[in-house]
């Protein structure tokens, strides 16, 4: 395993960055009971590139683009899953990628980053699982994965005699056109279909306010219906949750401490958290907590 990268400073403000890694991996498998099995797998090593260019407008205002080629030996929970056997034939997973981007900030008060992304993957991952729910895994051809990322912050200037010490809105957004390219799998094809186990949108908008030693953070969150079978026969729902925390910072003696307390899921909404992909019978959803409250002291020693 080796990895080296060279910046280079260009004229009107370009810069490049020429990175790439070195990658070898090899598995042995031995197992002496009940009976003796012994596997071994050699990956053929791969170089795996990647050039970047960021054009700095201004101070404020900046666009970068990059291609990136990427390599993903199967790990080995996946080359030796739950249901006991060792799967020599899984096969890595690779892939190019290319990104645009923007980012920048106004006043110093409203900052922004906004990426546009295309992820072509061949040899696919994907989890399968047997009627008694045991899991393994299998290369479901190739997935295109194409989408944006948008983060936004907002924060005014305060002077030190304000109440307010600190406040900031911020929300960030992504979209996910995730699809399988080619994949058939038992004779089913599954071309054209969501990919599995990828909301199609997440948001989440948040709030953090210090008053003096006193401060609350607020969270709320939106995630998109979810594929949960290669088949798109069924889908998790959507689901919005809220959540809140709040605390106390001070010290005694020097010695730092904060008290703090908070709710998630406050509209005790009712949601799958961890689905299991792929189940069999229809065994995909998992429970997820309800409207719940914790509360906390820290203290520092060191």
């Amino acid at each position: 395993l080796g990895f080296a990268q060279a910046e280079l400073d260009l004229p009107k403000q370009f810069y490049l960055t020429i990175g790439g890694s070195y990658n070898f991996l090899k598995y042995h498998f031995e197992r002496s009971a009940p009976a003796t099995i012994v596997q071994d797998r050699k990956f053929s090593p791969q170089f795996s590139p990647r050039i970047a260019l960021l054009k700095k407008i201004n101070s404020s205002l900046s666009v970068y683009s990059s291609v990136s080629y990427g390599f993903s030996p199967p790990t080995f929970a996946e080359v030796r899953p739950s249901t006991g056997n060792f799967n020599n034939d899984l096969s890595p997973e690779y892939g190019v990628s290319y990104e645009l981007g923007w980012r920048g900030n106004i006043a110093q008060r409203l900052s922004f980053d906004l990426t546009a992304y295309n992820f072509q993957l061949h040899e696919t991952i994907v989890i399968q699982r047997t009627p008694d729910g045991a899991e393994y895994f299998i290369n479901a051809g190739s997935t295109s994965q194409k989408g944006v990322e948008a983060k936004v912050s907002w924060k005014p200037i305060l002077s030190a005699t304000d109440i307010v010490s600190s406040f900031r809105l911020w929300s960030s957004y992504s979209l996910n056109n995730y699809h399988f390219k080619d994949y058939v799998n038992d004779s089913k094809d599954y071309s054209g279909n969501l990919l599995t186990g990828v909301a199609p949108n997440v948001a989440v908008l948040g709030m953090d306010v210090v008053v003096r030693k006193f401060y609350i953070n607020m969270t709320g969150s939106y995630v998109d219906h979810i594929p949960i079978n290669d088949a798109n026969s069924d889908f998790a729902s959507e689901y919005v949750l809220l959540g809140s925390r709040v605390g106390y910072k001070s010290h005694v003696k020097r010695v730092p401490f904060e008290i703090f307390g908070g709710v998630d899921n406050l509209l005790d909404k009712r949601y799958s958290l961890g689905n299991d992909l792929n189940a069999i019978g229809g065994r995909y959803y998992n429970v997820a907590p309800g409207r719940n409250f914790y509360f906390g002291i820290r203290i520092n020693v060191l």
